[in-house]
């Protein structure tokens, strides 16, 4: 898990969004150096399917548990693969569109996040067509936005932000949700992220 979600769960709380005697969870999709165009994140690829059934896992072990969020923050394997603006849009909104149907939230918060100014500056013409195409989707989803990364040596968000990151494994997501505590009043939130694991 990183600053991304970490900030988010943050504000959410801040915000007043979290309903008292409720817990927020995070669930880590992510996994480092993946795209679509490598065979990953499509509708019938591993990770894809991965995030589904751990939403699903988590959705299911109360009525009350409901999605409130998904992040994305990946894009950098896809312009090594030389992804079109057209190719890298589509698969996006349709990885969004499928999330929102399956589990019946049409206006799903969709948070996605820049790519860093330091690997940008490398690597800028060729990162183009994948950063304008999440970009778009963020601006054509309906409740969507787009995080920019700043100053020279901005990490995967703000360089302000100083939160120290946590990880999960996927079994211990499951004995976190079983817990009576998680089972009983949980919000979760989907989130994956472009990180090494």
């Amino acid at each position: 898990l990183n600053h991304f979600g970490l900030s988010f769960a943050r504000e959410y709380i801040k915000s007043g969004l979290l309903e008292e005697g409720r817990k927020l969870l995070i669930i880590r999709a992510a996994v480092g150096a993946t795209g679509f165009l490598d065979n990953r994140w499509k509708m019938e690829d591993d990770l894809y399917l991965h995030m589904m059934e751990m939403i699903r896992r988590a959705l299911s072990l109360n009525k009350e548990n409901r999605l409130i969020g998904l992040f994305w923050h990946q894009g950098e394997t896809d312009v090594y693969e030389k992804a079109s603006y057209e190719v890298h849009y589509g698969h996006l909104m349709q990885l969004l569109r499928s999330v929102r149907k399956e589990f019946c939230v049409p206006q799903l918060p969709f948070i996605a996040g820049d790519f860093t100014q330091l690997w940008k500056k490398e690597y800028l013409e060729i990162s183009k067509p994948v950063a304008e195409a999440i970009r778009a989707v963020c601006n054509d989803c309906g409740a969507g936005a787009f995080v920019e990364t700043e100053g020279e040596i901005a990490d995967h968000t703000s360089a302000n932000e100083k939160i120290v990151p946590c990880f999960f494994t996927k079994e211990e997501v499951v004995t976190l949700l079983e817990t009576e505590e998680f089972s009983s009043r949980s919000q979760m939130a989907a989130y994956y992220f472009s990180l090494g694991m």
